[in-house]
């Protein structure tokens, strides 16, 4: 089926139309619920497929659309890993500041040959002259699925986990919120460089208030190229570049007698790390924690809860538990506990009211 879908994607692409046969088909794939997650990258290049496809059905398309599919689908070519590996290499020897404008300079004008080659095949010279042809919305696509291959031990399929029916949209934004909560800035072992980078930011927009001894971060502009600069400076490897906003998040820090001018992120590293402006890890899990209980009661309202609708939340809640430090122990909210028999259970190994307990903590942790 999958072959079929993509051979109607290239004739659309060739010919702006598809037939009524492959109109009906692609109607029927759509009808079935089949569309994949967005939880890889080859994942959102195939549902990018059918996104397009289906607007061309409902409406028709303009070339500015068009334009912005293409877009996508250069941006989801990037192996932004490899990326690193060469900046890595460039930065031995050249200024880190000189091997990002390169990078920068090269997306570019590898993303104008990548259309003047559609423009070719298509025979349309008006591609490359849209105005949303443009470099942030390359960086913001690359970022957008920057950190995904995060090793989170669930079913890649989703009808394998989905077991009681939660809608596509809510259990995709499950897994991403999941995701998001494995960042960390406490564990970041930052580079040489990337503290130089962070230090020419808050040099840029901090500012020393002397009547209060405190150095002050405003909230400044942080954009998905700053993001994925710091990522490309990494040495160690980043569960989650979310992490790196934590750093830029805005906030007033007693300046310690070592402070120094020239360099305020790298004198202010440790405090800004113990800052309660600072998302740390507790702080992810408590706020995941809640919004999946939430949307637990959207879809099961009630206190009498199916074992299989524990075993499907619980599944989430240990995980993260699992692969981030938070205060309990590993698998504390085990679902596998529903798999024994009912009088072989011991309550105080119940994994549903530990969950009960641990939201007010939570709770507590946020106010």
């Amino acid at each position: 089926m999958q072959l079929s879908l993509e051979k109607i994607y290239h004739h659309f692409l060739n010919n702006r139309s598809i037939t009524n046969e492959q109109i009906d088909f692609v109607k029927e794939y759509l009808d079935s619920g089949l569309l994949l997650s967005e939880s890889s990258t080859a994942d959102f290049k195939y549902f990018q497929i059918l996104y397009i496809l289906k607007r061309y059905i409902d409406h028709g398309l303009i070339d500015q659309e068009i334009s912005n599919h293409h877009i996508k689908m250069f941006a989801l070519d990037i192996d932004i890993y490899d990326i690193r590996s060469w900046y890595q290499d460039k930065i031995k020897t050249i200024d880190y500041r000189d091997v990002f404008a390169e990078f920068k300079e090269k997306l570019q004008i590898d993303l104008f040959t990548y259309i003047e080659e559609i423009e070719k095949k298509q025979g349309n010279s008006k591609l490359r002259y849209l105005p949303n042809i443009i470099f942030d919305e390359v960086i913001d696509i690359i970022f957008q699925y920057m950190g995904w291959d995060i090793d989170i031990n669930l079913p890649s399929d989703y009808q394998q986990l989905n077991t009681i029916n939660i809608p596509f949209n809510d259990y995709d934004e499950i897994i991403s919120r999941l995701k998001e909560a494995t960042s960390d800035p406490y564990k970041i072992n930052l580079s040489v460089n990337q503290c130089k980078l962070l230090d020419n930011i808050y040099k840029t927009y901090g500012y020393v208030d002397t009547s209060s001894n405190e150095y002050i971060l405003p909230n400044i502009n942080v954009n998905n190229e700053i993001m994925i600069w710091l990522f490309l400076l990494s040495i160690d490897k980043v569960k989650n570049p979310l992490a790196y906003k934590y750093f830029l998040q805005p906030r007033r820090i007693k300046i310690p007698e070592t402070f120094k001018d020239n360099h305020p992120f790298s004198t202010l590293e440790k405090l800004i790390k113990k800052s309660s402006l600072v998302n740390n890890n507790s702080g992810s899990f408590d706020r995941f924690s809640i919004f999946l209980w939430e949307l637990k009661n959207k879809h099961h309202p009630g206190h009498k809860t199916q074992d299989d609708v524990k075993k499907f939340y619980l599944t989430f809640i240990n995980e993260l538990n699992n692969i981030t430090d938070t205060v309990y122990d590993k698998d504390y909210f085990n679902p596998t506990y529903f798999n024994i028999l009912k009088n072989k259970r011991r309550a105080e190994q119940d994994p549903w009211m530990r969950w009960r307990d641990s939201r007010k903590t939570s709770k507590d942790r946020l106010k």
